[in-house]
C-alpha cells in the first residue's frame, strides 16, 4: 500500500470512525488463517469439556497469540495495517523508540469470534466516549469468512466516535451494515458505536481480532506473563513492543528495570528480558 492510499484509510478512520481495506488478505492467507484458528479452537475447547470449564459463546477463542507464531506475525506485523494502527496510536514523546516503529500495544492479545444468534447490541469499546482528534483504542479485524446481514454482520454508526456519547439501542436505527468479505480487514476507532446483526442461522463468520491502544492504556491481559518462551524467542523487537515487554509495570522502585530513563514507563528494546517469564 503506498503513503496515498494509507493516509485515506486513516483520514477515513479519524472522519468516519472505521475503514473497510478490500482484498488484503488472499485466498490462501486467509485460508490458512482459518484453519489455524479453527485447529486451536478445536483443541481449547476439548480441553474446556475436559476441565469442566464453560466454553465462550459465538465461537469465540481468545489468547491465539500464545498458540501460533503465524498468527502473532500476521496480526502484529502486517504489512497494511500495522503503518496504519502506528500513525494513529503511537506516543509522540516515546522517545525510547524511533517515531516509525510502534509503541503502541495490543489491549486483549489475538482472538477470533464469531457471531450470536440474537446479535450484538450497539456499544462503543473505548470504555468512555469522547470528542478528541486522537484516538487512544482501535480495533482490528481480518475478516476470514464472508459477511452479510443473515449471519452477523458488523453494524457501525459513522462518525459516531465524535459524538461524546454512548451507544444506545436507538442509535441502532442510524447504523449501517458492513458486510466485509473474507480478506477484508476492519479498522475502527473504539469509540465507534458499533453492533452485528443477529445471525439468523447461527452460522459461522469468524474474524480474527486484536484491540491495539496507547501503550498507556491498562491491557485487559497480562500477555509478557502468558507468553511461551518458544512464541518468545522468535519475536521482532516491534512484535515484542507490541506485546507489551518495552513498557511494563515495574514491580516496584527496586525493580532493575526501573530506572531514570525509564521511570515513565516508556522503555526501549534494551529491557527486554532474555526469556519470557512462563520460562521460569
Amino acid at each position: 500500500m503506498n503513503a496515498t492510499v494509507q493516509a485515506l484509510h486513516i483520514k477515513e478512520v479519524q472522519q468516519n470512525g472505521y475503514t473497510v481495506i478490500k482484498n488484503v488478505n488472499n485466498a490462501e492467507v486467509t485460508r490458512k488463517l482459518l484453519t489455524t484458528v479453527l485447529e486451536i479452537r478445536k483443541k481449547r475447547w476439548s480441553i474446556a469439556k475436559e476441565k469442566g470449564y464453560p466454553a465462550r459463546l459465538n465461537g469465540c477463542v481468545f489468547g491465539l497469540q500464545n498458540e501460533s507464531l503465524f498468527l502473532v506475525q500476521t496480526m502484529f506485523s502486517h504489512p497494511i495495517t500495522t503503518p496504519i494502527v502506528t500513525k494513529l496510536l503511537n506516543d509522540s514523546w516515546y522517545k525510547a523508540i524511533a517515531a516509525d516503529r510502534p509503541n503502541f500495544i495490543s489491549r486483549n492479545g489475538i482472538r477470533a469470534q464469531s457471531s450470536a444468534k440474537d446479535g450484538l447490541f450497539m456499544h462503543i469499546d473505548s470504555f468512555i466516549p469522547g470528542t478528541g482528534k486522537r484516538p487512544w483504542l482501535l480495533q482490528v479485524f481480518m475478516v476470514l469468512e464472508d459477511q452479510d446481514e443473515s449471519n452477523g454482520t458488523i453494524l457501525v454508526v459513522p462518525k459516531s466516535h465524535l459524538s461524546d456519547e454512548y451507544a444506545t439501542p436507538d442509535s441502532l436505527k442510524d447504523a449501517i451494515p458492513l458486510c466485509p468479505k473474507a480478506g477484508d480487514i476492519i479498522i475502527w476507532d473504539g469509540r465507534l458505536w458499533h453492533g452485528t446483526t443477529p445471525n439468523l442461522e447461527d452460522k459461522s463468520r469468524l474474524v480474527l481480532a486484536s484491540g491495539f491502544s496507547c501503550w498507556f492504556i491498562k491491557p485487559k491481559f497480562d500477555l509478557p506473563s502468558a507468553l511461551p518462551d518458544s512464541i518468545y524467542q522468535q519475536l521482532t523487537d516491534d512484535e515484542k513492543v507490541i506485546m507489551g515487554f518495552a513498557s511494563p509495570t515495574f514491580s516496584d522502585e527496586f525493580d532493575p528495570r526501573y530506572t531514570e530513563d525509564t521511570h515513565n514507563a516508556r522503555a526501549g528494546y534494551d529491557v527486554f528480558p532474555q526469556h519470557a517469564p512462563s520460562f521460569y
